[in-house]
């Protein structure tokens, strides 16, 4: 095998099914890791004998599960999936055959499919967010290093529909707790900003559920506030990309001031009627 996944789960884990046996049905071979902070799901269920569970308690979080996931990785490369999410059948081979193909790239992301709390594709959506991510206009092979400021502006690279080297990981992980949710802005920010090397996949080949349940839904603010955090560490170590993380900063502190005067409104709405 070449390819390692790094799963967190948690909780009840709704969709982990549907997430492994996306992981099963690839074209290639993957070792599977799930480092499992205390959720509901059984593993002792011979359909998942293949899978290498990692069960910690008490639960390290989303951030520390997956980081421990990768760490025991022991293949070449290492990619990273959520257990609300899933693959397409050949998305580990064609990512693997990109970064084979072309052994000066160290990541190499993809497009993405939007699905629904149904499983059904939403691909008037997809189209939108990729867009809205600046993938769009992205070509598929290797990125020029002209375009690292544009990949920055826009947070295209989904950490779900990334393969990555391990030799980078040992690098620049693990992730950073500080960041909450945002710690895949920070890793990639870090790697945007030094010398590591890009490559793009055009064709959408993991599938992103949008449910009600996802953590950027539950907990906005602590997103943002990582946000914050993973900029201005940038921002410190490194001045190349200094204009265009400023601006990125100065959008989440707009994001942090909205979601305040919002909570603020409904808090003086509720006081106004009792």
């Amino acid at each position: 095998m070449m390819l390692s996944v790094a799963v967190p789960t948690y909780g009840k884990s709704y969709y982990l099914t549907e997430c492994l046996e996306s992981i099963f049905a690839q074209t290639i071979k993957v070792e599977c890791i799930v480092c499992d902070g205390e959720s509901e799901f059984s593993f002792d269920d011979s359909r998942w004998s293949w899978v290498k569970h990692i069960s910690i308690k008490p639960d390290p979080g989303m951030v520390g599960c997956w980081s421990i996931a990768a760490n025991n990785a022991n293949t070449k490369y290492i990619s990273f999936l959520a257990d609300d999410n899933a693959w397409e059948p050949t998305f580990a081979e064609k990512m693997v055959d990109f970064l084979e193909a072309n052994p000066n790239c160290d990541v190499v992301f993809c497009n993405q499919l939007f699905i629904r709390n149904n499983g059904c594709v939403d691909y008037s959506y997809s189209q939108s967010v990729n867009r809205s991510y600046g993938r769009d206009i992205l070509e598929s092979g290797i990125i020029d290093k002209a375009w690292k400021k544009h990949i920055i502006k826009y947070n295209s690279i989904p950490l779900e529909a990334c393969v990555i080297r391990k030799t980078l990981w040992d690098m620049y992980g693990s992730f950073e707790i500080n960041a909450y949710g945002a710690f895949d802005l920070h890793f990639f920010l870090n790697m945007l900003t030094s010398d590591v090397t890009f490559g793009f996949v055009q064709e959408p080949l993991c599938r992103f559920r949008i449910h009600s349940d996802s953590y950027t839904t539950r907990k906005q603010e602590e997103h943002i506030r990582g946000s914050i955090w993973a900029l201005k560490s940038i921002i410190i170590d490194n001045s190349h990309f200094d204009r265009i993380i400023f601006f990125r900063l100065l959008e989440f502190y707009f994001r942090l001031a909205k979601l305040y005067f919002s909570k603020s409104r409904v808090i003086r709405f509720f006081q106004n009627t009792n």
